[in-house]
């Protein structure tokens, strides 16, 4: 089992034919820096295990076939960077513990099935810059994106978010591009 390599720190096998779930014990790899997994046909949802990648900086699971939660563990990868997970059918809410990333710069997930709101501490992630949550069931941005002043370019079209946008979202002064559409 490649999990046994636990020395490994870049670890790509994008583009290619691979099915079934991410192994179970992935996070055993907790030298891992860079996991490409994109452009495949994994399924089920992320281990849990993935909360020990604590040095994981860069993590792209996009266009895949993903269809279970993102685990509470996700926190555990405090030192990503870059997180692509968009267009898969993922599930769920976003958990709380993702707010432990503060380094994330560029956050990807549109095109999913997530659902609730948006976790209430999201500013405190105050190094995003790219955030696209298109095409999902979310239904609160929370008070605390204000906080994100290094945000850029929010993606959030086709969503199920009502009432008004929150008084801080002036905090957000660095915005280029809002996309808030179709909700």
């Amino acid at each position: 089992s490649m999990t046994n390599c636990t020395k490994m720190v870049n670890f790509q096998v994008y583009n290619n034919l691979l099915e079934g779930p991410i192994p179970t014990d992935i996070g055993r790899m907790n030298q891992l820096k860079y996991l490409y997994l994109h452009n495949n046909k994994l399924s089920m949802g992320l281990p849990e295990s993935m909360g020990n990648l604590s040095q994981l900086q860069d993590f792209q699971a996009y266009t895949n076939k993903l269809n279970g939660t993102l685990p509470q563990s996700f926190g555990g990868m405090y030192s990503l960077v870059t997180v692509f997970l968009h267009d898969n059918r993922l599930v769920g809410t976003l958990p709380s513990s993702i707010t432990n990333c503060t380094k994330m710069v560029n956050f990807q997930i549109q095109n999913n099935l997530l659902e609730g709101a948006m976790p209430e501490n999201i500013g405190q992630m105050i190094n995003l810059r790219v955030v696209y949550v298109s095409f999902n069931k979310f239904t609160i941005l929370p008070e605390s994106m204000g906080n994100l002043s290094q945000l850029q370019d929010l993606r959030a079209s086709s969503n199920s978010f009502n009432g008004t946008l929150p008084q801080s979202f002036g905090g957000m002064y660095s915005l280029v591009t809002v996309f808030l559409d179709n909700n």
